[in-house]
């Protein structure tokens, strides 16, 4: 199998955790990419339209595990009821959001995107490239907010301009750490927050930047042997096999041996490693609680396009068939040992692990907008007001996150289904 180029990765971070702030065309792409994620799309020129407004969220991983996993049977894939302990229940009235404005002193260029990566802290990336054919008449500015977007502070970013290239990516990770990538040149890291940055040859990302790039921002990756993990269509890496690889340290020296092909791996919040693949016609899972020294196979579930879903605190974790073409949405919840059918979901649902038994996603026709809401002891709820919704995800720390249709993103803070909101335009 290809290692995965450097357009899918882009294409797939921009569809999983979608930017909380781009125009609407961004946005429709997104919601298209999102429902065929699963497709293993190669496209550069996808990479091209997407590249500057790649999202992101970060995860504080824990440390390493010394427990060694015992063996777990195979999950039998039943349908039950979930149980969430204090039912939530949706204020009647449509949410009420705060209004901020994206706005940095001294900037008159476009926002090309904003990327928070918690409630209260994110990223603001500007470009313009003014003469047509000429990467030197580009123009970039990044600011940052530690208070959700009340306020809004410049960085003292390089002039990514003079390498000549138009194609440049923000890879954040968390409030102090992002990474620029000016494709095929070099890579930009700052890790206090945009006051300082350090140049990285293109052939040696930085371990940072590496992170930013998977979903969530983890330790592990799946690379070929000899990618680096920025490889895009034209410089892709070949094998039959991806391996799993230790951000900084290369591959693990135990590798999974999970039959078919490797498709996923997600280090979770709790420091549990997932890994999936495609065996035919179903999705097989392992799991590693000791920092990948050994693996535990937990079975499979139906269908080829499904995705893991770790909560934000890792502990509720899901398999997740979001709605294709001609492909109605399906999910399996982590019960126990097994992974365990969900009744009622929606047809069209597209969405993810919000924590409690809870997934936060929208409902409607692929590329188009449509209901925002949270699922949750067998039915999904309506978010009231939010029937436009582009998309709706969740933030390392809970917070969800939902676009419009008018560029603008709402961010609702709390936990369950009752939040505070505020709106970044």
């Amino acid at each position: 199998m290809a290692e995965t180029g450097l357009g899918e990765r882009f294409a797939r971070f921009e569809a999983e955790v979608p930017a909380t702030f781009r125009p609407l065309p961004l946005a429709e792409v997104a919601a298209a990419a999102r429902r065929t994620r699963r497709l293993r799309r190669a496209l550069f020129a996808g990479m091209l339209a997407v590249l500057v407004g790649t999202p992101v969220g970060a995860v504080a991983t824990a440390g390493g595990h010394d427990g060694r996993p015992s063996p777990l049977p195979r999950p039998v894939v039943e349908t039950v009821r979930p149980s969430v302990a204090g039912t939530p229940s949706v204020a009647p009235g449509p949410i009420r959001p705060v209004e901020r404005r994206v706005a940095l002193p001294g900037v008159d260029i476009p926002v090309r995107s904003v990327q928070m990566v918690d409630a209260r802290h994110g990223w603001v990336y500007y470009t313009s490239c003014p003469v047509e054919n000429d990467p030197g008449s580009c123009r970039y500015a990044l600011g940052s907010t530690s208070d959700g977007g009340v306020t809004w502070q410049r960085a003292n970013l390089p002039d990514l301009a003079a390498d000549r290239q138009t194609v440049v990516g923000l890879f954040p990770v968390d409030a102090q750490t992002a990474s620029f990538y000016v494709l095929h040149k070099r890579f930009w890291l700052t890790t206090d927050g945009g006051r300082t940055f350090t140049s990285y040859p293109a052939t040696a990302p930085p371990p940072q930047a590496q992170r930013a790039i998977t979903f969530p921002p983890s330790g592990f990756r799946l690379l070929c042997p000899g990618a680096m993990g920025f490889e895009d269509g034209a410089s892709g890496v070949e094998c039959d096999r991806e391996q799993v690889v230790r951000v900084g340290s290369g591959p693990i020296p135990n590798q999974p041996t999970l039959p078919g092909r490797l498709v996923e791996v997600r280090q979770a919040a709790d420091g549990r490693i997932w890994l999936t693949s495609v065996d035919g016609d179903v999705t097989r899972v392992a799991l590693s609680t000791d920092d990948g020294r050994e693996w535990t196979d937990l079975g499979s579930v139906p269908g080829p396009w499904t995705s893991l879903s770790p909560s934000p605190d890792g502990a509720d974790v899901w398999l997740i068939q979001n709605h294709l073409p001609n492909l109605p949405a399906a999910a399996w919840r982590l019960t126990g040992t097994r992974f365990v059918a969900q009744p009622g979901i929606p047809y069209d649902f597209d969405g993810g692990a919000a924590g409690g038994g809870m997934l936060a996603g929208v409902t409607g026709d692929a590329g188009k907008a449509g209901q925002a809401g949270f699922w949750y002891s067998g039915a999904f709820h309506p978010i009231p007001g939010l029937t436009t919704a582009s998309y709706l995800g969740v933030l390392p720390d809970g917070s969800v996150f939902c676009g419009q249709p008018d560029g603008s993103t709402l961010v609702g803070t709390g936990t369950g289904v009752d939040r505070d909101w505020y709106r970044l335009s």
